[in-house]
This record gives structure tokens, C-alpha cells and sequence, in this order.
């Protein structure tokens, strides 16, 4: 139990020959399981009936949060927590069940009642048993289009009796008599056009008598309806909180049950295996001591041990993009500090506004201050978006963006350092730079970690080939009046080469080495492939172009409501343009993580660590904390 609320390991299914009983656990989780299927019975009725605005709540929870309440609670056995939770549960099954039950039954006579008052609002004002069938004739009553009566009147004339009423423009009520021996092909002719049955009581009494009593029963049924439900809300204001908090105790001690799973067990000894993180091993060791007054330990690092992230607290929301792709193995480089830079720079480069930036900025400062005060995930969205917001505000100052052109056309005239839409090959040149320096940093990261592991050769084919093209690529494009650059870009080139053909024929052999070659091609196009950096920037300045047409068009051009028109088409259009371009955004930075960045050093395959954790959010309990 103290490993479980401490949350200090992760468990292993331990390797050794015997099991703890089997049916112990199962016995012991059968009966957990079904008290959490009474609790959460009981609790589906209740929360229909608790007093709370919908519409409030919701706004409460985003404007104005508050910290969830926890009550304290002692760490308990199975047996103890069923026994009070069997006692608990007669109690309550016998106060609740029978009232949730009572309101079904009145919403199915409301139902049958609603059904049969519509019915007779049909029926002309006559004593409904004019309708009864007799021995020799079938009565047949119902509803249907006066087109499709029509079409069968002539057919219904040879054979039946019937009458007909006009009920509204499109409407008529039929009743048809036939005998007894052409009621199933007069039925099939009904049906056939449609003809839908309405049912009513044959009495000796009219339609509005039968409504009024139906009335006055429906009320009655309200009556007691309100009654019953007062009973349940008053139930949900005294006992939701204690089933709540029963509910966790009951799962967290399913979770320990499960857990025995992982354990063997002799007579005479149990063997429990785990993974612990260095940092909590202090903890861990100790807490055995305490609950432990014999045992044996031997610790080993293995290189199939799970994952612990550990980023520093602006980076770690980015680990979700990184758990998307896959996590790194234990004790390999882990990404999330770089994507943390890099993927909302990009998504910056391609939303590329500043009025677009600002507003998602001060979106997610109300989340991060906000909607996930006391929300850890909510938060971590809030610092996506404030990495997300700023780069798109530093982007959309370089490309002199607000709002597209907007306030260009209106004569103010803002800086605009690159203008996306005449600038093109600059944008585009600017975008493969940045793709080769985000490329060059993966392979160097991945070149550093062979090195490191001892993987010389792998390192210079994977990495070392790379980096020594990009150098020699360098050397000539870059603007430095130096005479030998030249020179020294071309051995560059033929070293790189050179290397390329060496290393895949010692790894693979003499015709793969040739094909090989084929792979410079391969990196180019990966290069290359950032020039959508500024493709969907242009594409952002475009469609914000195009809006800012319309609106000046329609200010200029309608008279009287042109403004307020001009003002929906602003709101709208550049609404529109921030999503799509946005969503855009984030789906090319993905791809360009996912598919140029990380096939040059990363592979993931790792497993994520998963703590022995009591889960708890309601509750919380003493458990001593070692340092």
C-alpha cells in the first residue's frame, strides 16, 4: 500500500516459477467490481438530479476555477471498505432504486398518455366506440396524405365503407370498414400509401371527455414525478460526495489487486520486481524498510528499462507531440527540448501574422492563467499556444502582417521587412536555410550519440556523410570573399562522396554502395522540402489579402449597410483564415519533425515509465514523505 500511494516504482511481472493465488485476486476483484457497478449505478441516477446550471458551471470552470476538494482519507483493506460499502449501498438501493424506478413508470404513462391525446385529437367529436370493429367488419382509423387517399379512393369504393376528414392543408383522417375477408388486402392498399394507424379506447364517450380525464391524470403523474425528484435531489445533496469518494477508494484498491499479478509468491517468501527511477531510489528503499522487516534486494540497470521524461517545465508540454511519434529508449537522446524550439517556430513561419499571433497569444494566456489554473493539462496547452502565439507575432513582424494587408490599404503604412507575396524567393531561400540548420542539428545530435555508444562506423554513414555535404553546400553559397572556399567546397564534396561509397560497401556491399549515391538526391528533397515554410505563409497572406479585398469592396460599394457588412465579412474571413492556416501550421510542422528531422538520428521504440500510483482526485491520505 505504501509503494501505491507513494508512487515511487513501476511494477514488473516478476520472473519466477510459482503464483500468488489466482482466485484469491479474482474473488477479491469480482467482488470490488460489482460495488463499483452498485456505486456507479447509483451515482448515473443521482447526477441526473443534482442542482447545478449547466451554462454556469461551464463558465465557472474556465473564468473563474477553483482547486478541486479533497478529503482526507485512511489507506484501508478490501475487506473493510466492502464491508462498509455493502451497508452503505442496501441503504441507499432502498431509498434511491425505488424512486428512479417509480419515475420511469410515470414517463411511460406520459408517453402512452401524450400518444393516445394526439390520437384522439383526430377523431371527430362522436362517441369513440362508432369505431369499434364487430364480428363481421374490421375497423381500420388512421392518418395519411389527401394525395395518396386519392389514388386508392376509387380501389376502396369497390370493396369498403369509409369516411373521411379533412384534418389541415395536407392531411385527412380515414376510417375504413371493410369485411372481415378483405380487411388484409384493403390493409396492404392502406399501407402501401402510407397510411399510419392511430389507436383509441372504444368507449362511450367523446374525444374532448377522454382528453380532459387524460389531462388530469398526466397532471396528477406530474405531481408525483416532482415529488419523486425532489426525493432523488435532496439524495444527490447527502450522498453524491460519499459515493464519489467510496468509487475512488474502491478503484485505487482494484489497482493494488491487479497488481498482485505481477508478484510470485512461495510459502515462505514473495518476489515483487520494479523499475525505479535513480532519483526515487532513496525513497523507495526506505519505504521498504518501513513496511518490510525482512527482505533481500539487488538492484541492476538494465538497457530494457522504460522512460522517464525529464524536461524542464516550458519544454515538457511538447513531450505529448513527442509521445505521438514515439518515445525515446532508456538512456537515448531525448528530442523534446529542440522540438520545443523548433516546431513553434515553424508553425510561426507558416500562420506568419501578427494580429493572428496576438490573439492566439492572449487565448492561451487565458488558458495558462485562467481555464488551467488548477488544470495541469489544460496548461500545458496554455504554454503550447503561448510558444505558438509569440513566434507567430515575431514572424508576422518580419513579413509585416496585421491582419494581412490590411491596414496598408487603409494608408497606414507599417513596417514590412519581407513582403510574403512580392519577397517570394527570399521567404522561399529563408525557409530551406532554416531547414538545412534544423537538419544540421539532427544529424549532429545523432552523430554525438554513436560516438558516445561507440558506433564510429554507423555514426559516419548515418550523420558524418551528411554534415560534411552541408559544410561543402556551404561553402558554396555562402557570400564570404574568401579564395579558397570554392576550392575547399568541391574536396568537401568528393570527401562526402567518397565516404558515402566506402562506408555502404564495407556495411552492405558493391552494389548498394552505388545506389547509394541516389541518396544525396533524397537529402536534397528533404532540404528542400522546408520551402512549405513559406508556401503556407504566402497562403496565409494570400487568403488575408483576398478578405481585406472583399471588405473595402463591400464598404465602398453598399450603401447604408456596407460598414456593418464590411465588419462580418473582417470577423469571419480572418476568423476562417487564422483556423484553417493554423491547423495547417501544425500539420506541416508535424510532418516536418516526423518525417525529414527525425529520420536523421531518432527512432523512438521506447517505453513510456508508469508509476504504481494511486490515482487520486478527490481524496488524499498521510502517507510519511521521505526526502
Amino acid at each position: 500500500m505504501a509503494l501505491h500511494e507513494a508512487g515511487v516504482c513501476e511494477l514488473k511481472k516478476a520472473d519466477a516459477p510459482q503464483d500468488i493465488s489466482d482466485k484469491f485476486v479474482h474473488e477479491e476483484l469480482k467482488e470490488l467490481d460489482d460495488a463499483q457497478n452498485r456505486l456507479r449505478a447509483l451515482l448515473s441516477i443521482l447526477d441526473l438530479y443534482k442542482e447545478e446550471n449547466q451554462v454556469d458551471s461551464t463558465l465557472k470552470r474556465l473564468f473563474s476555477p477553483s482547486p478541486a476538494k479533497k478529503h482526507r482519507v485512511e489507506i484501508r483493506k478490501s475487506d473493510a471498505i466492502l464491508s462498509e460499502v455493502s451497508a452503505k449501498l442496501e441503504t441507499l438501493e432502498k431509498s434511491i432504486l425505488p424512486k428512479s424506478s417509480a419515475i420511469n413508470d410515470i414517463d411511460e404513462k406520459l408517453r402512452g398518455n401524450k400518444y393516445l391525446a394526439e390520437n384522439l385529437s383526430f377523431l371527430p367529436d362522436v362517441e369513440t366506440r362508432v369505431f369499434e370493429p364487430t364480428s363481421n367488419i374490421k375497423s381500420m382509423l388512421g392518418i395519411m396524405s389527401k394525395s395518396d387517399f386519392e389514388d386508392i379512393r376509387k380501389e376502396l369504393e369497390k370493396k369498403t365503407v369509409f369516411a373521411v376528414k379533412e384534418k389541415g392543408k395536407e392531411l385527412v383522417l380515414v376510417s375504413v370498414f371493410p369485411l372481415n375477408e378483405d380487411a388484409p388486402n384493403t390493409e396492404r392498399i392502406l399501407h402501401e400509401k402510407g397510411f399510419e394507424t392511430i389507436r383509441v379506447p372504444f368507449e362511450n364517450r367523446k374525444p374532448k371527455d377522454i382528453l380532459r380525464e387524460l389531462a388530469e391524470s398526466s397532471n396528477e403523474m406530474h405531481r408525483k414525478r416532482r415529488e419523486a425528484e425532489e426525493v432523488l435531489r435532496q439524495m444527490w445533496k447527502k450522498h453524491a460526495e460519499e459515493l464519489k469518494i467510496t468509487e475512488e477508494e474502491i478503484i485505487i484498491c482494484k489497482d493494488r489487486f491487479e497488481a498482485l499479478k505481477c508478484i510470485k509468491a512461495t510459502t515462505a517468501f514473495s518476489i515483487m520486481e520494479t523499475w525505479v527511477p535513480e532519483s526515487k531510489f532513496k525513497r523507495f528503499n526506505l519505504l521498504v524498510q518501513e513496511t518490510t522487516p525482512y527482505y533481500y534486494m539487488e538492484t541492476e540497470e538494465r538497457d530494457d528499462a522504460p522512460t522517464m521524461l525529464n524536461n524542464k517545465a516550458w519544454a515538457k508540454p511538447f513531450e505529448s507531440v513527442l509521445r505521438m511519434y514515439g518515445l525515446p529508449k532508456y538512456k537515448h537522446f531525448d528530442p523534446t527540448i529542440i522540438l520545443a524550439v523548433s516546431f513553434p517556430a515553424f508553425f510561426g513561419f507558416m500562420l506568419t501574422d501578427f494580429a493572428y499571433g496576438f490573439l492566439l497569444l492572449f487565448f492561451a494566456l487565458f488558458l495558462y492563467f485562467r481555464a488551467g489554473k488548477y488544470d495541469p493539462s489544460i496548461k500545458d496547452l496554455g504554454t503550447v499556444f503561448i510558444f505558438f502565439g509569440a513566434y507567430s507575432v515575431a514572424f508576422g513582424l518580419l513579413f509585416g502582417s496585421y491582419f494581412g494587408d490590411f491596414w496598408q490599404r487603409i494608408g497606414l503604412n507599417l513596417p514590412m521587412p519581407i513582403d510574403p507575396m512580392k519577397d517570394v524567393m527570399l521567404g522561399i531561400g529563408l525557409a530551406v536555410a532554416t531547414g538545412l540548420l534544423h537538419l544540421t542539428v539532427g544529424l549532429t545530435v545523432g552523430f554525438v550519440e554513436n560516438m558516445k555508444k561507440g558506433k564510429y562506423r554507423l555514426g559516419l554513414m548515418d550523420q558524418g556523410v551528411w554534415l560534411v555535404f552541408i559544410i561543402s553546400v556551404l561553402c558554396f553559397i555562402l557570400p564570404l570573399n574568401l579564395s579558397f572556399m570554392k576550392s575547399l567546397g568541391v574536396v568537401l564534396l568528393f570527401v562526402s562522396v567518397g565516404m558515402q561509397l566506402f562506408l555502404n560497401f564495407l556495411e552492405k556491399g558493391f552494389v548498394p554502395a552505388l545506389l547509394s549515391i541516389f541518396g544525396y538526391s533524397g537529402f536534397l528533397g528533404d532540404t528542400f522540402s522546408y520551402a512549405r515554410l513559406m508556401a503556407l505563409g504566402i497562403g496565409t497572406s494570400g487568403i488575408a489579402l483576398a478578405v481585406n479585398f472583399m471588405v473595402l469592396l463591400a464598404a465602398d460599394m453598399i450603401p447604408y449597410a456596407g460598414v456593418p457588412i464590411a465588419i462580418i465579412i473582417f470577423i469571419i474571413g480572418h476568423a476562417f483564415n487564422m483556423i484553417m492556416n493554423g491547423l495547417g501550421g501544425f500539420v506541416h510542422s508535424l510532418r516536418l519533425h516526423f518525417l525529414e528531422f527525425f529520420s536523421k538520428f531518432y527512432d523512438g521504440g521506447g517505453r513510456e515509465y508508469k508509476p504504481f500510483h494511486a490515482l487520486r482526485k478527490i481524496t488524499y491520505t498521510e502517507v510519511k514523505k521521505w526526502q
